[in-house]
């Protein structure tokens, strides 16, 4: 999907190419991008040492960056690409005068009222 909520992208961003687009700015400014899993931290002095699974990392500062799980709502997958495209809602409150139901089931638009609102 096409986020069109991300500053310095008027015309919306897909996700991976978002990711790319920062990992390639980040490089350009001398970061060493890896891939792997961090199972301990610790400091050494002023520094920092990271365990990783392929062998210690040390660095003066770490960003923890946990990641994201993304739980699907049970909803038809084109109705979940109009939730999830943000230009819908934009349509949809602009039309209606207020958020849009949806359709979705009641429990379901109460667990999600905090992301739909």
């Amino acid at each position: 999907p096409r986020s069109h909520n991300h500053a310095g992208y008027p015309q919306g961003v897909v996700g991976a190419d978002l990711l790319e687009n920062m990992a390639d700015q980040a490089r350009r400014y001398g970061a060493d991008l890896r891939r792997g899993e961090v199972t301990g931290l610790r400091r050494d002095g002023r520094l920092f040492i990271a365990q990783t699974d392929a062998g210690p990392i040390t660095a003066r500062t770490v960003l923890l960056a946990t990641g994201v799980v993304n739980h699907r709502p049970p909803v038809p997958e084109d109705v979940h690409a109009d939730l999830v495209d943000d230009r819908f809602f934009r349509r949809a409150i602009d039309g209606a005068g207020g958020p849009a139901a949806l359709g979705l089931p009641a429990d379901l638009r109460r667990r999600e009222q905090v992301v739909l609102s």
